[in-house]
Parts: C-alpha cells; structure tokens; sequence
C-alpha cells in the first residue's frame, strides 16, 4: 500500500465558524489566565494574514486597539 496524502487543513481555516469558535475558546483562556479584559471580542486579522509564513501584526496597529 502507498503512502497516503495527509488530510489538508486548509477547508476548516477557511470556515468563519470554526475561526469564530477557536478564537472564543482562546479568548476564554487568554482571560483566565491573564484576568484581563481587554482581548478584542472577534479576531482581526484575516486567516490569509495569519497564515503567510513570518507574519506579525503591525506594532502600530497592536497599539492602537487597546
């Protein structure tokens, strides 16, 4: 038997759904862990930004929404 191609993540990271629910889930942790409160609600970054290798986000505009 050959070598079987691995599942693709791709599909999953491009469902809005699936982005809104890991990032409630890390949200969630961030703030326990943390006490803070002052994680934006929803992610702002596009997941084609994110997933561009050796992206950040802009220091500027990290600054700017707190």
């Amino acid at each position: 038997m050959g070598c079987m191609t691995p599942p693709s993540l791709v599909p999953k990271l491009q469902e809005a759904r699936w982005l809104e629910m890991v990032w409630a889930e890390a949200l969630a942790q961030a703030v326990g862990e943390t006490g803070l409160d002052c994680f934006p609600d929803a992610c702002r970054w596009a997941m084609r930004e994110v997933l561009n290798e050796g992206w950040l986000p802009d220091t500027a505009e990290h600054s700017r929404h707190r």
